[in-house]
């Protein structure tokens, strides 16, 4: 469900309703780099389309909050410029940065974009009475067989009998295949009002091995690349971490910014307290660092079809800011409070878009 493929062909009137949404916000994207968006956000590839999509909801966040995104007449610094300069609604200016943090290791983007290689080629296999409920386990090391693999899923599909299906759902037949460390397997699940149809999507679900490891770490990654790409800026520099690498909330935005939670362990006594360790991106345990940052918001893994129930953390750098900074899109804000930060709870993604409960699933009366 985080490719575009699904998104496009599916019959579902979740589906329906996703693509209504991001249509309607295409249509308030700068024109300028609509074009560019919508080639990313058509990628066949999973990353370049989540990014696409996290790049509108952002710009449609940030006019749903009053903000003026303008158009940067000249690129800045280095020969590019951050995504949006936004105007508050105070008179502010402020860049705003969106990107992608997947903790994913350069060998590991190869085994996904093989694993992109094996769902589309799957989505292919169209059957006018079924759609396809895929899982899979583990990272192929080497190119799946593409073609084999199509063809014995393709004569698999031929073979099956629709009444046979409806009458076992508690045991649908099942296709197996293992190659190069990648365990999957295929399901049949009937179709109902599409039945007869060949079109278009034949994927109804893709149920993916899922890990969470370290979320930390990718996102200080992608804020401190991202703050270190423009130099100095005109104005303030947000930059706002949709992490696909594990959790990312309030605790896990103060461990980015001052420091993963550690026990400090005296050496005489043996007791154990907790402390900081020093590798936060906004202070280091003695000195506030990377001032080009201003401020640093994160989300878990948003993608279209997650708008309803997500919500960001964020938090200003005290040290440069003391009076705040506004930020343009809803979050709960972390603040310091003594020796410590406080969470100030802020409204989800889904209530900042006028989405309703349960989005995207069709509302009822």
């Amino acid at each position: 469900m985080e490719r575009f493929d699904y998104l496009n062909r599916s019959a579902r009137p979740e589906a329906a309703l996703v693509r209504s949404l991001l249509e309607e916000c295409l249509t308030r994207f700068p024109q300028v780099t609509r074009a560019r968006l919508i080639g990313a956000f058509r990628s066949r590839d999973r990353i370049p389309h989540l990014s696409a999509a996290f790049e509108l909801v952002v710009h449609e966040l940030l006019l749903r909050s009053g903000a003026k995104v303008i158009a940067v007449d000249a690129a800045v610094a280095r020969g590019t410029a951050p995504d949006f300069l936004v105007e508050l609604t105070n008179g502010q200016r402020i860049y705003i940065e969106a990107t992608l943090a997947t903790g994913v290791t350069p060998d590991a983007v190869g085994a996904e974009k093989r694993i992109d290689d094996v769902v589309n080629a799957i989505d292919d296999v169209i059957s006018p009475d079924f759609f396809w409920d895929l899982s899979y386990r583990g990272v192929p090391t080497r190119p799946v067989r593409i073609a084999l693999l199509k063809s014995k899923v393709q004569a698999w599909a031929k073979d099956l009998d629709y009444d046979a299906v409806v009458s076992s759902p508690q045991a649908p037949p099942s296709f197996s295949w293992d190659e190069h460390g990648l365990s999957l397997q295929i399901k049949p699940r009937p179709r109902q009002r599409s039945r007869g149809n060949t079109g278009p999507s034949s994927i109804g679900v893709v149920m993916p091995q899922v890990s969470w490891g370290n979320s930390r770490e990718p996102i200080r990654v992608r804020a401190l690349d991202k703050a270190g790409k423009y130099g100095e800026l005109d104005y303030p520099l947000v930059v706002v971490v949709n992490s696909f690498a594990g959790p990312a909330g309030p605790s896990e935005l103060a461990e980015v910014l001052f420091g993963d939670i550690v026990a400090l362990v005296d050496s005489r006594t043996g007791s154990a307290t907790e402390g900081r360790d020093t590798n936060g991106i906004f202070f280091d345990g003695v000195n506030w660092i990377n001032p080009r940052l201003d401020a640093l918001a994160v989300v878990p893994r948003l993608t279209p079809w997650t708008l309803a129930h997500r919500s960001f953390a964020s938090m200003v750098r005290p040290d440069k800011h003391p009076y705040g900074l506004a930020l343009p899109f809803p979050s709960s804000s972390l603040r310091p409070k003594g020796q410590g930060l406080e969470v100030v709870q802020g409204v989800t993604v889904g209530a900042a878009l006028g989405l309703h409960q349960g989005w995207p699933n069709p509302q009822t009366e």
